[in-house]
């Protein structure tokens, strides 16, 4: 669990510093029960990491089996947009902190 908590606070600075607020007006968005369950039932991905932003945003981390992933930002109103998707997601070599993301 440290691993992917490590692995999500880079992707997540990433995300986060390198798209622009209008940016995300061009992404697929929806209820976030209805989101989740597409990513669950089509994609086969399951949420593995999550944290607040500092603009107070759920940022959630999804990744299949094969190591496709989504990162879903959410809306205290439920809405959940898909901030970015990719391939190859790994947590293997990065560095455990002890007492966080447990």
């Amino acid at each position: 669990m440290v691993k992917k908590l490590a692995a999500f606070t880079a992707v997540f600075a990433l995300v986060m510093f390198s798209c622009s607020c209008s940016s995300y007006a061009q992404v697929a968005c929806g209820p976030r029960n209805d989101v989740v369950k597409r990513l669950a039932d089509k994609y086969k991905e399951k949420q593995v990491a999550m944290g607040l932003s500092v603009t107070g945003k759920l940022v959630e981390i999804f990744v299949a089996d094969k190591g496709a992933f989504t990162i879903l930002l959410s809306d205290a109103n439920g809405t959940s947009c898909i901030a970015t998707t990719g391939e190859n997601w790994s947590t293997e070599g990065f560095i455990e902190v002890p007492g966080v993301g447990t």
